[in-house]
C-alpha cells in the first residue's frame, strides 16, 4: 500500500506508469518497476523537479507544489537541498494486539503516577512539561477542574529525585479567569539561564482562541511577537502573555514570585493579576530582568543547559519557523517537536521541526544551517504516522541518533504512546511502544477507562520525554516519558539506556 508515501518517481518508475496507466497489461512488471527505487536515497531526496505529492524539487530541478499549498526547499549555498524526514519502520495497526498495535514493547524501569485527578484536585490533567535540574525531574501540566482549556484552569507541578516517588503537587502558575475574562492557563517550556531554572506559563482569553493563540512549546515561540497561532484558527489573543517565576529550590518545591516576563503585560488580566500577587518585571530583582533580558525572538543562545544532566533543549537557536508563513488549509496544529541533525558530507548543522497536523501524518521544516530563522524549507506531509497528537523529540546519548515520542497509530484512540528512533535524523526505521493504558502495572487505578463519568478520553497521550544522562546520578539516568492517561492522570515511565538502544528494530 503506497498511500499517503511520500514518494518522487525515478525515470524508470515514470516510465513504468506510461506503460502501465493506460492498460493495465502488465501488472506485475510495473509493480517491480514502481517499488525499485525505494531506498532511503529515495525517499529522502526531491524528485526531478518535484514529485506526485509535492514535495522538494532535486538538485537543478524545479519546487515541487500541489493544491494543499506544499511548496519547494530553499536553496543552500552549495545547491544541495535539506532532506525531508521519513518513515519505513512497520506502520502500527490499532486492530493487532490491545495497546501494542503490532508493536513489541520497551522494557521498562518501572511506571509511576505523578498525578491522579480527582474531584478535589480536578479531573482533567493533560499536556504535561518536563526538565531535570538539580538531579531532580520536575514535570508540570495543565489542571482545571472538569473539562479542557476551561475557565479556572492553572498550572500544576510536582518533583521527583528519583522518577518513581512524587511530591505532593503544588501550584505553579494561578488560574486567571475574572468574570470578565474567562481564562485558561498553559504550561510552557522551562528555562535555565545563568544557572537558575525558571518555570513559563500562559494565561489564554478563552473567547479569544485560547490554545490555538496561546500554547506554546519551543523557545522563543512565546515570545512577543507570539508565533503559536495556527494559520487555520489563529486567534486574536493579547501581546505580554508570557508569565515566569523562578524556582529557587527544587528539593523543597521553594518558587520566587510570578512576574510578566514582558514590560507591556495584558490589560485584560490586570484584575486577576493583582488579586494572584503577580509582578511586573520592572519589580524584580536586576538579575531576573537581566536573565529576561536573553530571551529574544531570535536568540543564539537556547536557556537550556547540559551541565545538570539532560539533553533535553526545547527551541530552535535563531528562531523557529513562522507560523504565520504557513499556508492555511492543511490544518496544522500548534504543537510540534525539534530536534537537530548532522550531515557530516555537508559539514553543516541542520536541524527540523515536526508538526501535529489534523490528518494522520505529520509535517515538517528542515533547515540547513541550523541557526537561520529564514533559512527554514515551507512544511511538506511527510509518511510519519500520527494520531493528531502533540509529539516530542530529542537526541539520545553518544551519537545514538534522535527519537521521537508520539501517538504514533493512527485510530482516534490515543493509545499506545511509541518511541520511534532515527539514527541520522531523517529515517525513521525503529518503532516500538513506551507506554499503554493496557499495561500500568505499578498503577492499577489508571486504566484505558477514565474515573469521571463524563470522560470518554482514552489512553496515553500528549507524550513528553526527558533524556538523563551524565553527570546525574547512574540510578537517575535513563529515558523517561510523560503522558496524561485519559486526560486525567499524569503518569511516567522509565526506561534504561539499555534497553532504549539494545534493540535497533522491533
Amino acid at each position: 500500500d503506497l498511500s499517503g508515501l511520500q514518494i518522487f518517481p525515478s525515470l524508470h518508475q515514470r516510465i513504468a506508469m506510461k506503460i502501465c496507466a493506460p492498460t493495465m497489461r502488465c501488472v506485475i512488471v510495473c509493480s517491480a518497476l514502481l517499488l525499485t527505487g525505494l531506498t532511503d536515497a529515495h525517499y529522502a531526496r526531491g524528485g526531478d523537479g518535484g514529485g506526485p505529492t509535492g514535495g522538494s524539487g532535486g538538485r537543478g530541478g524545479g519546487g515541487g507544489g500541489d493544491d494543499r499549498g506544499h511548496g519547494a526547499v530553499r536553496d543552500t549555498p552549495d545547491g544541495a537541498l535539506p532532506k525531508m524526514p521519513y518513515w519505513t519502520a512497520p506502520k502500527g495497526d490499532a486492530r493487532k494486539t490491545p495497546g501494542l498495535a503490532g508493536y513489541s514493547k520497551v522494557k521498562s524501569e518501572f511506571n509511576a503516577a505523578v498525578y491522579y485527578g480527582s474531584l478535589e484536585g480536578g479531573w482533567y490533567n493533560h499536556a504535561v512539561m518536563m526538565t531535570l535540574f538539580n538531579n531532580t525531574v520536575i514535570v508540570s501540566w495543565k489542571n482545571a477542574p472538569v473539562d479542557e482549556d476551561t475557565p479556572g484552569q492553572r498550572v500544576l507541578w510536582s518533583v521527583s529525585s528519583t522518577g518513581r516517588e512524587w511530591s505532593k503537587a503544588a501550584v505553579l502558575f494561578p488560574n486567571m479567569s475574572t468574570a470578565a475574562t474567562p481564562a485558561a492557563q498553559f504550561a510552557g517550556p522551562f528555562a535555565v539561564i545563568n544557572g537558575r531554572l525558571y518555570a513559563t506559563g500562559t494565561p489564554a482569553v478563552i473567547s479569544a482562541g485560547d490554545a490555538q493563540g496561546a500554547q506554546w512549546c519551543l523557545w522563543p515561540d512565546g515570545l512577543d511577537p507570539r508565533n503559536c497561532a495556527t494559520p487555520d484558527r489563529p486567534g486574536s489573543q493579547p501581546t505580554g502573555l508570557l508569565m515566569m517565576r523562578q524556582v529557587l529550590d527544587v528539593s523543597t518545591m521553594e518558587t520566587g514570585r510570578v512576574f510578566w516576563a514582558s514590560r507591556n503585560p495584558p490589560a485584560v488580566y490586570a484584575a486577576a493579576a493583582a488579586a494572584n500577587n503577580v509582578a511586573r518585571l520592572e519589580d524584580m530583582d536586576a538579575q531576573t530582568i537581566a536573565d529576561v533580558a536573553t530571551l529574544t525572538p531570535t536568540m543564539d543562545n537556547l536557556p537550556c543547559d547540559t551541565m545538570y544532566g539532560t539533553l533535553k533543549c526545547e527551541g530552535c537557536v535563531g528562531g523557529c519557523h513562522l507560523m504565520d508563513t504557513i499556508t492555511p488549509g492543511q490544518g496544522i496544529a500548534n504543537e510540534k517537536a525539534h530536534y537537530p541533525i548532522t550531515q557530516p558530507t555537508r559539514g553543516s548543522a541542520s536541524d527540523v521541526i515536526l508538526y501535529r497536523s489534523h490528518a494522520s501524518a505529520l509535517y515538517a521544516s528542515v533547515r540547513i544551517d541550523g541557526k537561520t530563522q529564514s533559512n527554514w524549507s515551507d512544511i511538506a506531509l511527510t509518511n510519519i504516522p500520527n494520531d493528531d497528537s502533540n509529539i516530542n523529540a530529542g537526541v539520545l546519548p553518544e551519537g545514538n541518533g534522535v527519537f521521537l515520542v508520539a501517538n504514533g497509530v493512527p485510530a482516534r484512540v490515543r493509545d499506545p504512546v511509541t518511541l520511534s528512533i532515527s539514527q541520522d535524523g531523517l529515517n525513521w526505521s525503529s518503532c516500538r511502544v513506551a507506554q499503554t493504558c493496557t499495561d500500568f502495572p505499578e498503577i492499577p487505578k489508571s486504566t484505558c477507562k477514565g474515573r469521571y463519568a463524563k470522560n470518554g478520553n482514552v489512553g496515553p497521550s500528549y507524550p513528553q520525554a526527558l533524556s538523563v544522562v551524565d553527570p546525574a546520578p547512574k540510578d537517575l539516568q535513563g529515558l523517561y516519558v510523560a503522558s496524561t492517561n485519559n486526560k486525567e492522570d499524569v503518569v511516567i515511565t522509565k526506561m534504561s539506556w539499555a534497553a532504549v538502544l539494545g534493540s535497533p528494530s522491533n
